[in-house]
């Protein structure tokens, strides 16, 4: 059992669940500050100060978030939540991350230029 835990934290990626906590974070935020309401838009610069993230962090995740189809970006330059985000906060249970559907890569592959620290 040991050696087949082992070789699940060996393709483990940190960098990247990290992110996809963070993802969560901030798709959360977005619920709460928009009270789940799609037509609400949110300004992304405001959503990088609410939570403390670098700007350059604020726009690898709402990109990851907009390929889940979880929030959409306005021609103005906000960001509005989806019903699907508002359908994934509201059952995600103890789920606190967002993971790619399909485990889509390009999102990922964003972010291995990220620093390994956290924000």
């Amino acid at each position: 059992m040991s050696e087949e835990r082992g070789m699940q934290d060996a393709e483990r990626n940190p960098i990247a669940e990290r992110q996809e906590r963070e993802a969560y974070l901030l798709l959360f935020h977005l619920f709460n500050v928009t009270a789940g309401d799609p037509g609400m838009e949110f300004a992304p610069d405001q959503l990088a100060r609410d939570l403390a993230f670098e700007w350059s962090q604020v726009v690898l995740l709402v990109d990851h978030l907009v390929m889940c189809g979880h929030v959409r970006c306005q021609i103005e330059g906000g960001v509005c939540i989806t019903p699907d985000g508002v359908d994934y906060v509201g059952t995600a249970g103890r789920r606190r991350s967002v993971r790619s559907k399909g485990g889509h890569p390009t999102a990922l592959q964003k972010w291995s230029g990220v620093a390994a620290e956290p924000t």
